[in-house]
């Protein structure tokens, strides 16, 4: 009975590869533009029925935010490789004793994480430049985002245990019930009874909640064999030691590279709110041309996982080319949708025209060049899943702290504020030499081939 429920996820160690990682990344790819709809929701609501003062106030907490829940992003990480290993080797009492560790530690650590962000919250907004007229509506929405940070860490743990294990369709559920939670909240919160950032916050909050709440249910009922206990604080110290040598340097690269991105983002903000409002509308399109190499890179990481746990590497080897064309002829269409069509899209955020030329800017001088995101993160996909977690962090750092910011403040300094977005063309490319350059060290390929 128990293997016949294990055997409903999907097994990618059998059948052609590049299928396989295409019809993992196809949901997640779903799943991904229905987040997308989801942080749509408060910046749509907020920038047509509150201004483009709030508009850019919610948009700059995005990063703060991101930093927040980047604490648990290296365990839930080593997590996942661990739950794809174990699952390619028929290690099936492993993987509820990693899920359930993973879940001790997010429970010990959730509540500091929340008094931390909540007291430090203020001295973030300063050391970001965020101007008066967006203060104090940035600190209200952060507030209350940060008391509603769990279960926004919960839902991602359940999903990354379910895409660990190959099913990257009943996360996608999870994010439909969200979604449509969270946008008919917007509408009674904000527009309906004006509670302005504070609707938009406590919306997404109850939402993330519900979507939480939901996805334990889900698996409860779906995967009784996991035996989770959601609410332990009980850790097993050798799984502990194991995740944190796969997650630590996954974990120290979210905080640093959000920490580089808090900068950028202090340099945009000097331009006052129209450039900083432009600047976050057009992130959340980014986020368009993201969700495809996302979706790509997590569908690698778990097929690399799994064959590497079932000993059948040489499906890895043979997939890594057709898997790199694929990547970037899927970014390409998708960016290139963003650019013919990227003033329409943001008309949907704000009418202001001064904001929707910074975010038009930002589009024609970013996307063009997604393909190098493409390349070295479909990399980077291999190299974790065989549990090689310190390069991608090393590459993601150089390219972030050591090439994009000076080249931001070098091009603010000397050239047209707009065109300071060239500077993630100048991290992208150096990113992308690196990792080839890595990805082909010997002690690399034998990790993800099984050379011996």
């Amino acid at each position: 009975m128990e293997e016949k429920k294990i055997k409903k996820t999907s097994d990618m160690t059998i059948g052609s590869p590049v299928i396989n990682i295409l019809k993992y990344a196809f949901p997640l790819l779903l799943g991904s533009l229905m987040y997308q709809l989801y942080n749509f929701a408060d910046s749509i609501v907020v920038g047509n029925f509150v201004g483009k003062t709030a508009l850019a106030a919610v948009g700059t907490t995005g990063v703060i935010l991101w930093m927040a829940s980047s604490v648990f992003v290296g365990f839930s990480a080593g997590a996942m490789i661990l739950v794809s290993q174990y699952y390619g080797a028929n290690r099936h009492d492993m993987l509820t004793a990693v899920v359930n560790n993973c879940c001790a530690i997010t429970n010990i650590l959730a509540l500091p994480v929340i008094i931390i962000g909540i007291v430090l919250s203020r001295p973030i907004l300063n050391m970001m430049h965020v101007p008066s007229d967006a203060y104090e509506q940035a600190h209200i929405y952060l507030i209350i985002s940060f008391i509603g940070i769990a279960p926004l860490v919960g839902y991602n743990l359940n999903s990354g245990f379910l895409r660990g294990m190959g099913d990257s369709k009943s996360p996608l559920k999870f994010l439909v019930v969200s979604t449509i939670v969270n946008i008919i909240l917007d509408i009674l919160f904000v527009a309906v009874f004006k509670w302005g950032v504070a609707g938009a916050a406590l919306a997404t909050s109850l939402a993330q909640l519900i979507s939480w709440i939901y996805s334990i249910i889900y698996i409860k009922k779906h995967y009784d064999w996991l035996e989770i206990k959601t609410f332990g604080f009980k850790c097993n110290k050798d799984l502990l030691n194991e995740m944190v040598k796969l997650g630590l340097p996954i974990g120290v690269n979210e905080v640093l590279f959000c920490s580089g991105i808090m900068l950028l983002q202090s340099v945009v903000n000097t331009h006052g709110s129209d450039f900083m409002a432009g600047f976050n509308v057009a992130a959340k399109l980014d986020a368009l041309g993201y969700m495809s190499v996302d979706a790509l890179y997590l569908a690698v990481t778990t097929f690399a996982g799994q064959n590497i746990g079932a000993r059948k590497t040489e499906r890895i080897k043979h997939s890594i080319k057709p898997t790199l064309l694929v990547s970037v002829v899927i970014v390409a269409a998708v960016t290139g949708m963003l650019i013919v069509f990227g003033n329409p899209f943001m008309s949907l955020f704000t009418p202001d025209k001064a904001v929707i030329d910074v975010g038009y800017a930002y589009l024609i001088r970013v996307m063009p060049f997604y393909s190098l995101v493409a390349m070295f993160n479909v990399l980077n996909g291999y190299m974790q899943g065989a549990g090689e977690t310190l390069i991608p962090a090393v590459t993601n750092l150089v390219s972030v702290w050591f090439i994009r910011l000076p080249a931001a403040y070098i091009i603010n300094h000397f050239l047209a504020a707009e065109n300071l977005f060239f500077c993630y063309a100048c991290g992208w490319t150096v990113n992308l030499l690196l990792t080839i350059i890595l990805f082909n060290k010997p002690s690399v390929k034998k990790k993800v081939y099984g050379l011996n």
